[in-house]
């Protein structure tokens, strides 16, 4: 078997999927497996524990499935921690349990994604250069500090780098990195320039853990020593039918983009009922509708923005939306699919027991295109969106791609 070179942790399927898409925009090989079995060899492997909105309780054993599922093939020479740009989830339990299991006595933490406007200063998280917990992603937090975020009910120490250190190129930060005594050294960083000073500072030390969202990954693989070593995946299977798209999110910037793509052309459907489990009937009556739709050789997109709000947990929103889009009639209508959302793309996949994604590339920086990797839909492409991600017209362009570009 072929170790990859470089494994990504993810905590949900989308993240996997705009981290590891940066590597294979590249060239390199890269899949996301979506069950326990060994992947495919890859260049790079990417993996999500799907903590993101679990219980405390259940990370251990989710993280710990992902960590050895990520050595199957072979241990990897680097390895990378995914987190949320808005430090969404678990993340410093995980970047804990990640350096004990894996022995990383040091961790580089560059959280920050400027192509979404989402930078680090003075070790502070900021939204549009607002503080985070002063924004809709911040929802529910006290702080703003990367570092307090971090520490939450771990015990590891932590230092920051400031943007003066950054700014004063790579030998400056990796004199920095050298002289530290803390486990997590939180890096600010303002602009794609910013990472990349981080990445050529701390490329050459395999014995940190790299540590971030997107933006820090699409750096290091301009500056990791990988190369493409494993055949291609398969090529696309191109069509011109319809694209469906779900959208299983209500972040703001999601509701935009659909407003946005309206005018092209597409269809939009909501559900008239999202507070409760749908009945067979409705999932049969919202099914129809969507296929109706395609049938006219419109794209169309399911979502549930713009419905009251539910009191249903979002993975099962999700998994009913899945419900309404995999029927079989509706899949022998569509030429791609666009999910936006990882409750929504894990459990589209689930239901068409999709093994595995092969990530292709990116549609613009941070939304990644794939091929489904088995299933009725075997070699289809797809994009994946995270809920919050994207310029308002990201609908118009990640269609225009599916339909003409992913060829190229």
């Amino acid at each position: 078997m072929t170790a990859p070179q470089l494994v990504v942790l993810a905590d949900d399927l989308t993240g996997a999927a705009d981290t590891g898409g940066a590597f294979a925009q590249a060239g390199l090989v890269t899949a996301i497996p979506l069950c326990d079995a060994a992947a495919p060899a890859v260049d790079v492997l990417a993996l999500s524990s799907e903590c993101r909105d679990c219980d405390e309780c259940d990370i251990e054993d989710l993280l710990l499935s992902t960590l050895r599922q990520a050595v199957m093939n072979g241990p990897p020479a680097r390895w990378y921690k995914k987190i949320d740009s808005a430090l969404r989830g678990h993340p410093g339990i995980e970047l804990a349990m990640t350096m004990d299991v894996r022995q990383f006595e040091r961790a580089i933490v560059a959280p920050a994604l400027p192509s979404e406007s989402r930078t680090t200063v003075d070790g502070h998280a900021l939204v549009d250069g607002v503080p985070l917990h002063r924004t809709s992603l911040g929802t529910g937090m006290s702080t703003s500090s990367i570092q307090q975020r971090l520490r939450t009910k771990t015990s590891l120490t932590f230092e920051e780098i400031p943007l003066g250190v950054v700014r004063a190129g790579p030998a400056a930060v990796s004199l920095r990195v050298g002289a530290a005594t803390s486990q997590c050294l939180i890096v600010d960083a303002e602009t794609d320039e910013d990472l990349l000073t981080i990445a050529k500072a701390v490329s050459a030390d395999e014995h940190l853990l790299l540590v971030g969202s997107a933006g820090f990954a699409a750096a290091l693989m301009k500056t990791l020593p990988l190369v493409s070593s494993v055949p291609a995946s398969p090529p696309p299977l191109l069509s011109s039918k319809p694209i469906l798209t779900v959208a299983g999110t209500r972040h703001e910037a999601t509701a935009t983009q659909i407003e946005a793509a309206k005018s092209s052309g597409p269809a939009v459907i909501r559900p008239e009922d999202v507070d409760k489990r749908w009945t067979p009937l409705q999932l049969h009556e919202l099914s129809d509708r969507v296929a109706s739709s395609l049938r006219q050789g419109t794209d169309t997109i399911l979502t549930i923005t713009g419905c009251p709000w539910s009191a249903l947990p979002g993975h099962q929103l999700a998994d009913q939306l899945a419900a309404v889009a995999v029927r079989s009639d509706i899949l022998n209508l569509i030429g791609g699919m666009i999910l936006t959302g990882g409750d929504v793309a894990a459990a589209v996949c689930s239901r068409l027991d999709v093994d595995f994604l092969w990530l292709k590339g990116e549609v613009i920086p941070a939304i990644p295109w794939a091929t489904l990797g088995s299933g009725p839909l075997s070699n289809t492409p797809i994009v994946t969106k995270a809920g919050s991600f994207g310029p308002d017209l990201t609908f118009v362009q990640a269609s225009r791609f599916l339909r003409n570009d992913c060829a190229h």
